[in-house]
């Protein structure tokens, strides 16, 4: 496989990454913003659904090595990576369920079932996608090379970390200035008296 090693299809493997970037910011920032700031819930049950993964990570080294070892639906890497992302696709709908079940109730039992589900699916996704993954990486590289490879597609997973903030969907546009009563100064009736005040290591201010 290593023999049509190129720069361009590496880049293609690394978008990937996309999806992998954009789905830990939709779990581990967007969601438990909303359980905690919004509704008001603990942080303690939060994080540990948002730990459940690391807790289960010893599911990658089982998922790397049946990949090495087992081919499933007759393919090496791409099939256990696509019932990884498969099983993180199942668990938005999930988390999109627990917040509007706990966003009512912050105790309702189905609401935290939701939640656990999806923690549970998306965790177990990425862990059986992750390894397959870096080993597809691996073995598309020529030797001298695969350090270059895994290198390049973890940069891309660290500045899409960053990219979908920056670059917001919606956009709030304020009034023209001065066009709000709230932004109108009223202008005094009386005359105003004017205070000189000295500030250490500064100019003369006027109050």
């Amino acid at each position: 496989m290593n023999q049509s090693f190129s720069f361009p299809r590496l880049l293609r493997l690394s978008t990937f990454q996309i999806g992998s970037a954009m789905g830990d910011i939709l779990v581990t920032s967007i969601w438990n913003r909303i359980m905690i700031v919004n509704f008001g819930i603990p942080a303690l049950p939060v994080s540990f659904l948002i730990a459940l993964r690391y807790l289960l990570s010893p599911l990658s080294l089982w998922a790397g090595f049946r990949s090495d070892t087992k081919p499933l639906w007759g393919m090496q890497r791409s099939s256990y990576i696509w019932l990884g992302r498969g099983l993180m696709v199942l668990s938005l709908p999930l988390l999109g369920l627990s917040v509007g079940r706990l966003g009512s109730n912050s105790a309702d039992i189905s609401g935290w079932t939701f939640a656990t589900l999806s923690s549970l699916l998306y965790g177990i996704g990425t862990l059986i996608s992750g390894s397959p993954f870096l080993a597809l990486v691996r073995d598309s590289a020529p030797t001298e090379k695969q350090g270059l490879a895994i290198s390049t597609v973890e940069t891309v997973l660290i500045i899409f970390f960053a990219v979908p903030p920056s670059c917001p969907l919606i956009k709030i546009t304020s009034a023209w200035p001065l066009a709000t009563p709230a932004a109108i100064v009223p202008t005094p009736t009386s005359d105003t008296n004017f205070t000189l005040i000295r500030a250490p290591g500064l100019a003369f201010f006027r109050s």
